[in-house]
């Protein structure tokens, strides 16, 4: 079982998983960013019976505002 604060998204029953050095990488929905890559289960990319995993940006908006107001002169 995978916590809240991620989102599946590609990848299962395909060769198409995250490769190493994708981490950061976006998940955009309808040009919107909705997530961001967290991790590749091996480095080779081709892992099908496994989704691949985003961490979900909207469980992080309140922080991710905050910061963008406490630090806006960066």
């Amino acid at each position: 079982m995978l916590p809240e604060n991620v989102i599946c998204a590609g990848g299962y029953g395909t060769d198409k998983g995250f490769c190493q050095g994708d981490s950061g990488g976006p998940l955009v929905c309808n040009g919107k960013a909705a997530g961001v890559v967290s991790y590749n289960w091996k480095k080779d990319c081709g892992y099908p019976n496994r989704p691949n995993v985003y961490t979900d940006v909207s469980k992080y908006l309140p922080w991710i505002k905050q910061m963008m107001k406490d630090f806006k002169d960066c």
